[in-house]
């Protein structure tokens, strides 16, 4: 898909499909934001700004939530107006640059992690469910499925996309090579020995009862799982495992999994005092972030669940920064 699928004709139609191809030159998919700026182009349009000017008042116009809006949404439309305004500036234009800060994790959004304990209960649980006799190769691709999550932070998506060639061995050590159609941020992650000896057992398994699919993780039927089905198997899980579900949109959800193997990640760094600087990379390298602040994005949130991480952190790298005396 290209900016030429898009119509643009307003006063700044020119420089969008421009901020566009700047983007996509730099590697970046960049789709659902230039559907966004298509829709802030027949919204300039529509309201008057004929002037090619993005104001204060036209900049506080887009930012009003919408009826029925999510504030994710609403962050996401006015993140979009304030990275090509400063792309405006940046080509010596005239643009309104609001200092309005995005705050992701608003009340809307609170981040489940799972327990040690609460993760072996739900693995548990993906070996013991039960289900219909047609459906007798969920027995094993579920309990891979959501081992594979909890113990990579793998996106559910991304999981789900594997192919049985995307994983290869070398010595005991199993490589899944995660083709992400996010940032186009393709990478190869290695497992640990016990979860790469499961999957080598699982891929043992699953070539007998599925020999003619190439999917690592098939449906009963051969084809792909629908994010909506692992998700109605995931709240099973959560109803067998004991852990309480507050229902659509409250969670805990699937990708609190994600989130928790971020957070224990960085609360291992911390024990083995390790420092911090060097690790962020690589754990962001392997969650397939696009940069870095994505990654410290976990750190207050670590730091908020185990207070006392933040003692261990500066006891190895409070020396860094030395306090400065005889200053108010």
């Amino acid at each position: 898909m290209n900016s030429k699928q898009f119509s643009f004709s307003g006063p700044l139609a020119f420089h969008i499909e421009a901020f566009i191809a700047e983007k996509r030159g730099s590697g970046i998919k960049f789709v659902a934001e230039a559907g966004r700026l298509r829709e802030i182009d027949r919204f300039i349009t529509a309201n008057g700004y004929a002037d090619g000017v993005i104001t204060p008042e036209l900049f506080s116009a887009w930012s009003v939530k919408r009826p029925n809006e999510t504030e994710s949404n609403r962050i996401l439309r006015v993140g979009t107006l304030q990275r090509f305004s400063a792309y405006l500036v940046r080509m010596g234009l005239e643009s309104y640059i609001s200092n309005v800060k995005l705050n992701w994790h608003s009340k809307e959004f609170k981040a489940y992690i799972f327990t040690d304990d609460e993760i072996g209960r739900l693995l548990t649980a993906a070996h013991s469910i039960k289900y219909s006799p047609e459906s007798k190769v969920r027995y094993i691709v579920v309990p891979m499925l959501f081992t594979l999550l909890a113990c990579t932070g793998l996106r559910v998506g991304e999981a789900l996309a594997l192919k049985r060639t995307d994983v290869t061995f070398s010595g005991d050590t199993a490589f899944v090579f995660v083709h992400s159609p996010k940032y186009d941020k393709d990478r190869k992650l290695p497992l640990a020995p016990e979860l790469s000896r499961k999957l080598r057992e699982y891929l043992a398994e699953i070539s007998l009862k599925s020999p003619d699919n190439g999917l690592l993780f098939p449906s009963p039927g051969g084809r792909i799982y629908s994010l909506c089905t692992v998700h109605n198997i995931f709240s099973k899980l959560l109803w067998s495992a004991g852990i309480s579900y507050g229902g659509p949109g409250k969670g805990p959800r699937i990708h609190d999994l994600r989130h928790s193997f971020s957070v224990k990640a960085l609360r291992k760094l911390a024990f083995n005092r390790e420092d911090p600087q060097r690790a962020y990379p690589f754990l962001g390298k392997y969650l397939g972030h696009k940069n870095l602040s994505s990654t410290q994005g976990y750190i207050q949130l670590t730091a908020e669940l185990f207070p006392y991480i933040v003692k261990a952190m500066e006891d190895y790298c409070g020396h860094i920064v030395p306090p400065l005396e005889g200053l108010e």
